[in-house]
């Protein structure tokens, strides 16, 4: 997979004019001046804070509960990802609504590729964001939909399974 600076947020103006600034103080008489911060140090800081505003963003997605703390660091790290998150999270509340009104699997297999497909079409229309937050989100709503009303299901299908194979195993004397 390429990595491109376009991938991470970034103007590319902005890094070659903060790598420029970062040579020169290099090169001039070979001191590095100690109370600027490099570029390198900025491009680190920027990636570290993008993904822990996108960690947090995925857990708002999620519908889990956040920290003071985390909910101050999105905040300050990017408000627009914080924007996206919580849309998400209220589209995971509808789409979790809609699998509990339904009425059979097969209705709650078509709301969840109904879903799927949003996301999708979302990350490819150019809001990579919501697009991936939205998965996210889908993955958590699908994940709990089965967790509650497959048990059962579950269940029924391991004792099958088990059957056949004793039966496959049998010797009659």
């Amino acid at each position: 997979m390429k990595i491109t600076i376009n991938q991470f947020g970034f103007n590319q103006n902005e890094v070659k004019k903060l790598w420029d600034i970062s040579k020169k103080q290099s090169n001039k008489n070979n001191i590095k001046i100690e109370n600027q911060e490099s570029a390198a140090s900025v491009l680190q800081k920027k990636i570290y804070d993008d993904l822990v505003a996108d960690k947090i963003a995925r857990k708002i997605a999620r519908g889990e509960l956040l920290t003071e703390e985390e909910k101050e660091t999105i905040r300050r790290i990017d408000p627009e990802k914080l924007r996206k998150a919580e849309m998400t999270n209220k589209r995971r509340e509808k789409i979790e609504k809609k699998l509990k009104d339904a009425k059979n699997r097969k209705e709650a297999k078509a709301i969840l590729t109904e879903a799927k497909m949003e996301a999708s079409l979302a990350a490819d229309r150019s809001d990579l964001v919501y697009g991936g937050l939205l998965t996210e989100a889908v993955k958590k709503a699908e994940s709990d939909y089965y967790e509650k009303n497959n048990k059962n299901f579950s269940t029924l299908r391991e004792e099958k399974l088990l059957t056949k194979k004793g039966r496959a195993l049998d010797v009659k004397l």
